[in-house]
């Protein structure tokens, strides 16, 4: 399989598997913060719920970048593919985005190692907190998932794509 190819394959899975279920599981884990608030007074309740809606808000805009920028850009490249054009008829993708998606990346790990600090320090019996902490960890594993594909699969796919492209023009 073609290297562009691969890349809408995973782009593919992506979209409709890690983008659906970490956003279903953002909105719960929303809900059930926000109901746990209600009735707590424990600063790092409250803490634990500003940083995941920065998580949840950062991830949101990571998705969207993806699929409107990213995702689309390599279906235009498998069009060109399949036509017998040149890639550099095609708008060029510079790796400028990708630094940026890499970046949120960071961000995102960096939410989860806060969130993980402060839930270490609460103790709960909350029906709701422990949906939440059960809920999270399932988030927290799809998460990093999501990240270690994009990062060991699919960006390396499109950097290679990217020389192709460039060597293409030259």
């Amino acid at each position: 399989m073609n290297p562009i190819n691969r890349a809408n394959a995973i782009a593919g899975t992506i979209t409709d598997k890690h983008h659906v279920e970490m956003l279903a599981m953002c909105n719960a884990i929303s809900y059930l913060l926000s109901d746990i608030i209600k009735n707590s007074t424990n600063h790092s309740i409250h803490r634990l719920s500003d940083v995941f809606e920065d998580l949840k808000s950062s991830l949101v805009e990571h998705l969207e970048q993806e699929e409107t920028i990213l995702f689309p850009y390599l279906r235009i490249l498998e069009e060109f593919r399949k036509s017998n054009k040149s890639y550099n008829q095609a708008v060029n993708l510079t790796l400028a985005p990708l630094k940026m998606l890499k970046e949120d990346h960071k961000k995102q790990i960096n939410f989860v190692k806060d969130m993980d600090f402060l839930m270490s320090g609460i103790v709960s019996s909350n029906d709701n907190y422990l949906k939440f902490s059960k809920l999270y960890k399932v988030f927290k594993e799809e998460l990093i998932s999501h990240i270690t594909i994009e990062e060991a699969e699919l960006y390396p796919k499109i950097e290679l794509i990217d020389s192709i492209t460039t060597l293409e023009r030259n």
